[in-house]
This record gives C-alpha cells, structure tokens and sequence, in this order.
C-alpha cells in the first residue's frame, strides 16, 4: 500500500473529492489514470482493473479491499489477476480468475460468506 492509495481510498470512503498524484475520486466514483477502477452503486462497491493488470492498479483496488475490512485480495500469477478470499488466519478458502477487463460487485462475491 502506499501513502497515495491510503488518501484517495479514505476519501473515496467518506463520500470527499481529493486528487493525489494519478488518482482521484468525487466520493462516488474512484479514478487512476482517469479509468473508473470503483464506484458506488445502491450501496455497493463495483470495482474494475479497466484492462490494466499493474501494480499501480492492484495496489489502489487492495487498498479499497483493505480499508472495506473484506478479506478479499486482488493478485496475479502469470500476468493472470484472480480474486482471493482470505480466512480470518489468513489463509486461502476460495479464488476467483477474473479479466482484467471486468466489473466485479463486492457484495455478489462476499454474500456467501
């Protein structure tokens, strides 16, 4: 996570506009590069890589995950991005192939918790 990632996620978060450096957001929509990678939709997070596999792009969609206190992590393996979900140890329980084109609504993914 970077100090960057931090701002604009907890912006995003309380509904507050900022810029930081590549990033911004109007509370409702979160931008990198000016590519839509979150936004809120009837009280859920949507987010997208917008066809960037990058670090740039996990670590800002990580930091989402991260302060949404989900366990869900966006990783990859062999330039493949997958949505894990963690255990409350940390450990994996389930993987999810994803294209890095694609909208993934958080609360689909965590509601069979």
């Amino acid at each position: 996570m970077t100090n960057t990632a931090y701002k604009i996620v907890k912006a995003f978060l309380n509904d507050e506009s900022l810029r930081v450096s590549n990033s911004n957001t109007n509370g409702s929509e979160l931008y990198l590069f000016g590519n839509k990678i979150a936004h809120k939709e009837n009280n859920n997070i949507i987010i997208s890589m917008c066809g960037y596999n990058t670090k740039t792009t996990k670590d800002r969609l990580n930091e989402l995950l991260n302060q949404t206190r989900n366990n869900l992590r966006i990783r990859s393996k062999d330039y493949q991005p997958f949505l894990i979900k963690y255990d409350h140890e940390n450990k994996i329980i389930d993987s999810l192939k994803i294209d890095s084109d694609q909208s993934i609504n958080l609360s689909e993914v965590l509601k069979n918790d």
